[in-house]
């Protein structure tokens, strides 16, 4: 078998062996933060996917490499708010070698956030919205396991914009 084989070969060995221990139970946090506790009709809302990852366990960046599944969110948003594109920080590339075979994945560790810029329609009218979430996102150590989760924020749209306590922590992760 030569060399492109044998790496088919262990990315279904890989494949496999994450089907057999999704039923673990997954250990990542999450939080959704939002850059304002307070925002105007017309602006633009960073929302922040944050993730804390235990120590030795990692997730996966939008491209994974060799193997891996990366963090999705399916939004249910009111009328009015619609969800940008998720913003990538910049992962750690991860390279595991046996013998003449290597792996490379593009991981996350530790505590990271995403980035997801929410427009505010300019007509919407002022009130409190619920800002929910669908997480699906692959962890892994020695195992890899599934993890699913629902986070949940709450926006104000009012006359002025006040940023929220979370807005550093946000500012932080923007590139």
């Amino acid at each position: 078998m030569h060399y492109s084989g044998v790496k088919v070969l262990l990315r279904t060995l890989l494949v496999f062996w994450f089907a057999l221990s999704a039923h673990a139970a997954a250990n990542t946090q999450w939080r959704l933060l939002l850059s304002t506790e307070v925002a105007k009709p017309g602006d633009t809302v960073l929302a922040g996917l944050e993730m804390k990852i235990p120590p030795k366990w990692h997730t996966y960046w939008r491209n994974p490499g060799d193997s891996g599944i990366p963090t999705s969110i399916k939004w249910t948003l009111p009328s009015g708010i619609k969800a940008g594109e998720l913003q990538w920080p910049i992962p750690k590339k991860f390279t595991e070698s046996q013998g003449e075979i290597s792996l490379v994945t593009y991981i996350y560790e530790d505590t990271v956030v995403l980035l997801i810029p929410m427009e505010i329609s300019k007509d919407v009218a002022p009130g409190q919205f619920q800002l929910q979430g669908k997480v699906s996102w692959q962890e892994c150590e020695q195992l890899c396991v599934q993890g699913h989760t629902d986070v949940t924020a709450t926006l104000t749209i009012g006359t002025e914009t006040k940023l929220s306590a979370d807005a550093p922590l946000i500012s932080q992760w923007q590139h």
